[in-house]
């Protein structure tokens, strides 16, 4: 199926557990089964159009990132990218190659984290209507510019959210109550020094 669009997806004898807004969730007993679909979605609307191999390119682009973090930030990959699927997939490899990936099952937080570098989407919305965003005020859009001018600087000013499928931001209030006052100040230290990191290896890769 190389250029055919996928916006759906079933596997016969394996128990779908949920679709989300791109990928496809599959039990394998004690692991998962990612698969990402072609879908679109804006603002949690999935459109009824998708993009042919799209699927394929947030894969590899996953296990990309997820190779380069893994030796100082774990993280619930079992596949690599390249390997043969398990045998019991090999089936439907003409649907799963280059777009699925097996995982560990992990119970995961309770929110999503976003490191900006620039004033997008849903904090863009929010700084137009209150001049804020997640609670941190810009009394002028000088003082805004000044630190988000450069993407060399990202912002502790990103929302976190209690489903990802949610564009709705939650309060530093909130997100304690929602995943204890022991685990935001690291999660929240790590998602602001790791975007530096990873332009570091972007850097070297083009070069």
């Amino acid at each position: 199926m190389p250029n055919e669009t996928v916006l759906q997806l079933e596997i016969p004898g394996v128990k779908k557990l949920k679709s989300g807004k791109v990928r496809e969730i599959f039990d394998l007993g004690d692991r998962f089964l990612f698969v990402a679909s072609d879908r679109i979605s804006v603002f949690d609307v999935i459109m009824p159009n998708g993009i042919p191999r799209k699927g394929e390119v947030l894969t590899q682009i996953s296990y990309f990132w997820f190779a380069q973090t893994e030796s100082f930030q774990p993280n619930h990959l079992i596949s690599k990218a390249g390997e043969p699927l398990p045998s019991n997939l090999q089936p439907f490899a003409d649907k799963l190659a280059q777009r699925s990936m097996i995982v560990k099952k992990a119970k995961p937080l309770a929110i999503e984290c976003v490191v900006r570098g620039y004033l997008a989407g849903s904090g863009w919305k929010e700084y137009k209507e209150r001049q804020s965003v997640s609670e941190n005020s810009f009394s002028s859009t000088r003082s805004l510019h000044r630190i988000l001018r450069d993407f060399g600087r990202p912002t502790n000013i990103s929302p976190a959210k209690a489903n990802p499928a949610s564009t709705n931001n939650l309060s530093a209030i909130t997100s304690k109550h929602l995943i204890g006052i022991k685990l935001l100040p690291a999660r929240c230290c790590r998602r602001m020094w790791l975007p530096k990191r990873l332009r570091s290896t972007l850097k070297h890769t083009s070069d």
